[in-house]
């Protein structure tokens, strides 16, 4: 046990004293003590010897005790103290002490520190001042006189006697500090954590089990089920931490072996990216595709609007050429010389010419008014056309049907181009929806039908393979559960013979040591009489013979029983595990 410091070697838990005088609390003021009937007095537990070594000179007090402020202040300080503890004495009482209110506060103040000191009321103080001081250990009680106690307010004497008591309330506030400051090393089962590793909570709890169970031990009791019970309660709610923190160690190591297991049964990495990587560069060639599908869209685009540009230029040209012909014609009327039955045939066709235009220019605007009217309509239609195309692409994209296409798929072209600009009907769409587009279609759709029903097969089949796992899962859990109350009932028989046999044993035991004391006692009367002893010592030693040869074998039956059952308990846990094994396999596999 450690001092108040700490320091110093830690003799073993099982050391029945206990020579630091601060830790003497009430609340083990049994410990370190054989305990006594109720109604003698128990005696300290304070060493006697005195802190030199004897014939040494006596030690000097370095304390100013003649000093009168330093004396003021030593009665201040008794005085707080005595009040504070509920000892009620003056300040003059104090000051001008008598040798019975000296010997009243030395005795109290020594109370204080050991409870169970061994003051004699007949006896003298001067008899027990000495004595009491050596066990407190007082450093300088070589300096004091105990004729000093007849006169204690003398001038000589109560310097000293002050200091003693003054040294006296310091080390009970000393104790009293070191009580309640829950240090470790108090060793009160009280202030022992739920969760401890110090080795003072250990000998604190090892001797609070050895107190209440000492006296126990001396009243004839052999067993202590309570004192047991509450040991290990402390050590039960100390270990649920480190088991909860071995559980939660033990979740985390199988979830790690689980994920080694799935990473060490699973593909190598290298091979999904190996996947991944085609899977990108086919994914890559489509885009490709699509890219070069639109440029080429692109540029049909910007063919069909330079060709528009080319008409448009041409049509104005011609615009041009038609009117300077016109005023060419108009300037060779003007110069030819005409008669007038010409001038008017040449008017009148010239009216007729002129109705002609007006109703050509009449049509060519009506026909630029349906043109312009048509041609939202056109755009419209056109813009929806490539839309639908785009999505037709899109859609082709998403179902990965984008060339080349994997087999068994037909080796197809399966996108599809908008020409606008094309003079032929046919030439606008290409390839032909009908010819070319439609059947492949329809020819993908049947691979994927026959592959969806593939697939809905096999899923049928894993889900009756599941089924019969589940139930072949539930059997083997039937027969765990048959196989442990076997075992539970096996080893309630091995309890049942094995205490048959504890009871039988005793009773052997019992008779052998009767025979034994028969025995003994035979042969004590054959000694002492000699005379028919030897029949009946031969008797009793061929009883005893039996008893043990019966004990004997009942050893070896229990012994055979216990084998058996621990026999029977592996192969049952070798069963569980081959079936659970075999589970497992099947269950990986499949």
């Amino acid at each position: 046990m450690r001092g108040p410091t700490g320091t110093g070697p830690r003799p073993s838990i099982y050391r029945s004293t206990n020579v630091n005088p601060l830790l003497q609390s009430v609340s083990k003021a049994g410990i370190g003590r054989t305990p006594m009937k109720s109604s003698a007095r128990r005696g300290s537990t304070w060493m006697g010897a005195a802190p030199g070594s004897q014939g040494a000179p006596p030690m000097r007090d370095p304390r100013p005790l003649r000093d009168k402020a330093y004396q003021s202040k030593m009665r201040q300080e008794i005085l707080g103290f005595l009040h504070s503890v509920g000892y009620e004495i003056s300040r003059e009482a104090l000051a001008s002490i008598t040798g019975k209110d000296f010997r009243a506060i030395f005795e109290f103040l020594i109370g204080q520190l050991d409870p169970n000191y061994p003051f004699d009321s007949l006896r003298r103080l001067e008899e027990q001042f000495i004595p009491a001081l050596k066990c407190m250990q007082y450093p300088f009680v070589g300096a004091l006189d105990p004729k000093w106690l007849a006169a204690p307010a003398s001038m000589h004497s109560w310097p000293s006697l002050l200091g003693v008591l003054h040294w006296l309330v310091e080390l009970c506030k000393a104790k009293w500090h070191y009580t309640s400051s829950g240090d470790p090393t108090l060793q009160d089962p009280n202030d022992v954590p739920e969760q401890f590793d110090s080795e003072d909570h250990h000998t604190a709890l090892a001797f609070q089990y050895l107190d209440t169970t000492y006296q126990l031990y001396l009243e004839g009791m052999d067993t202590f089920p309570e004192q047991d019970k509450i040991l290990e309660e402390y050590y039960l709610r100390k270990n649920a931490k480190v088991l909860e923190e071995l559980n939660h160690y033990k979740a985390q190591l199988q979830a790690i072996k689980d994920e080694y297991e799935r990473l060490r049964d699973s593909a190598p990495p290298l091979e999904k990216l190996l996947v991944d990587s085609e899977s990108v560069k086919r994914d890559e060639k489509k885009l490709q595709e699509m890219l070069r599908h639109r440029e080429s869209r692109k540029a049909a685009l910007e063919a069909s609007i330079k060709d528009e540009e080319e008409k448009i230029n041409a049509g104005i040209k011609n615009l041009d050429r038609l009117r300077q012909e016109e005023a060419h014609y108009q300037d060779v009327l003007q110069a030819q010389n005409l008669s007038p039955e010409e001038v008017m045939r040449m008017n009148t066709e010239h009216e007729n010419l002129q109705r002609t235009l007006e109703d050509l220019r009449q049509k060519l605007s009506e026909t630029h008014k349906t043109i312009g009217f048509l041609e939202p309509t056109a755009t419209n239609r056109i813009a929806e056309a490539e839309e639908s195309l785009d999505a037709y692409t899109n859609l082709l994209d998403s179902l990965a049907l984008f060339p080349p296409l994997p087999p068994p798929l037909p080796n197809v072209d399966l996108r599809m181009t908008l020409n606008t600009a094309a003079s032929s009907p046919a030439d606008i769409l290409r390839p032909d929806v009908r010819m070319v587009i439609k059947p492949n279609l329809n020819r993908i759709a049947e691979i994927k039908m026959k592959e969806r029903a593939a697939v809905e097969t096999e899923r049928i089949a894993v889900e009756d393979a599941l089924d019969m796992e589940a139930g072949e899962c539930e059997d083997t859990e039937g027969e765990v559960a048959k196989l442990e109350k076997k075992v539970i009932a096996l080893n309630d028989q091995a309890d049942n013979i094995r205490d048959a046999a504890q009871q039988e044993a005793f009773i052997s035991n019992e008779e052998a040591t009767r025979l034994t004391e028969n025995l003994a006692q035979a042969k004590a009367a054959a000694y002492s009489s000699g005379v028919g002893v030897q029949t009946r010592l031969k008797g009793l030693q061929i009883q005893y013979a039996e008893q043990v040869e019966r004990v004997n074998r009942l050893k070896e039956e229990t012994v055979r029983v216990i084998l058996k059952n621990c026999n029977d308990i592996g192969a049952f846990k070798r069963e569980v595990e081959s079936r659970l094994n075999a589970v497992k396999v099947y269950a990986e596999n499949n």
